[in-house]
């Protein structure tokens, strides 16, 4: 039974891109880009959008001079509430110009000079996520101080999985930036296939380490809506970005810190479900009694993480979308949920698509999870139990090429 660390406060980080008390509500909003439309570069127009590249990027390279070429208007709504300020609230709105650039055979067009990296090896701790929460399939979530390590290095470092490859690739077409030779390797404790958002770590580690590695200068917005984009939903994305409990309703999310009294006790089998074959499971439509419930209690999920009133919780995890249809993937499902409830857990749930089981509580944690384990009378399955992560992807290394 491994106990995760205490959780761990914003900090003084590059990220903290607006600041205020812990408590806090980020908005972003971004207009989907469609498949002929990703291939953009983001270029700062003021001064408001330059704070914001510089408190998201490490790179200090801007450009405030967009060529006429091609330019579309892409709106970016930020809004904080008692982030480390003494204001209530803060709210940044600015306009970012997305400019297309087209140069025949790659090469880049007149006038517009390359920049050469300094940076040659980054690595990025991202954590994992517990998703949908029971009601909330697809929008809720919260990251967990689970983590797996991505390095990414300039260089040939030989063969890249398929997810990397299209990570990548997305990336380059999305920046247009001229594709480079890169290695990249994950290590961590995040399991794979169990839903807990390993795939989530991957990818939004990959794609934060190949911005600062060339420079690009994406936003952590920008990095956000890439990663949705390729993980096809962007309830483990979200958190693991940003971190906390996220809401997310397209690409707009907001989130809110969770305190570290709240624990999330995890059931991890000893064997996989691939979201794809849980997805098939689900039905096209279901009973408007089903939609009343999950709405209902998702909302209440919501308002009691806003509001930090934990106990209001008890109960609210029921789900009758997606549990019912998959639990034929996870059979001792219920038992386990009940369980947990009876030991003193606020709820249980799906974590994701499974195959993992999350139970939150504020007391008798390791009651609970004993509880779990007997309960789903596995030989081989981990009891983990930890808290939420309140700051998200990070870079804990960065080298420079040397002088």
């Amino acid at each position: 039974m491994s106990v995760g660390s205490p959780s761990r406060s914003l900090g003084a980080t590059r990220s903290a891109f607006a600041r205020g008390r812990n408590r806090a509500n980020i908005r972003f909003s971004t207009k989907p880009v469609r498949c002929a439309q990703r291939k953009y570069s983001v270029v700062s127009r003021s001064r408001t959008s330059s704070l914001w590249n510089e408190t998201s990027t490490s790179s200090p390279y801007r450009s405030t001079h967009p060529p006429a070429a091609v330019q579309r208007r892409y709106a970016l709504v930020f809004s904080s509430s008692n982030w480390r300020s003494s204001s209530p609230s803060i709210q940044l709105v600015f306009t970012l110009f997305i400019t297309a650039i087209r140069a025949p055979s790659g090469r880049l067009p007149r006038g517009v000079r390359a920049i050469s990296s300094s940076v040659q090896h980054v690595t990025v701790r991202v954590p994992a996520s517990t998703s949908n929460l029971g009601p909330g399939f697809d929008c809720l979530g919260v990251a967990l101080q689970l983590y797996n390590e991505v390095s990414v290095a300039r260089g040939d470092g030989g063969a890249l999985s398929p997810m990397i490859r299209r990570a990548a690739s997305e990336f380059f077409t999305a920046t247009k930036c001229q594709r480079f030779p890169f290695s990249c390797t994950v290590r961590g404790d995040v399991p794979v296939a169990r839903g807990l958002g390993s795939s989530a770590t991957l990818r939004l580690g990959l794609l934060r380490g190949l911005n600062l590695i060339a420079q690009t200068n994406l936003s952590r917005a920008d990095l956000f809506a890439l990663a949705a984009q390729l993980e096809a939903h962007p309830d483990n994305a979200a958190p693991a970005s940003v971190g906390g409990f996220t809401v997310t309703r397209g690409l707009h999310v907001q989130r809110f810190d969770v305190s570290a009294r709240l624990k999330f006790v995890l059931l991890v089998p000893d064997f996989e479900v691939a979201t794809g074959k849980a997805r098939a499971l689900l039905p096209e439509k279901i009973a408007t009694a089903g939609a009343i419930t999950n709405i209902s209690n998702a909302a209440a999920i919501t308002a009691a993480f806003a509001a930090r009133d934990y106990e209001k919780l008890r109960g609210c995890f029921a789900d009758a979308l997606h549990q019912p249809y998959r639990k034929k993937l996870v059979p001792f499902l219920d038992d386990v949920i009940e369980a947990a409830a009876n030991a003193g857990a606020l709820g249980a749930f799906l974590s994701g698509s499974g195959s993992a089981i999350c139970a939150v509580t504020l007391t008798q944690a390791r009651d609970v999870g004993r509880a779990m384990l007997q309960a789903s009378k596995l030989k081989k399955a981990d009891i983990t139990i930890t808290a939420a992560d309140n700051e998200g992807a990070r870079v804990i290394t960065e080298k420079k090429r040397p002088r």
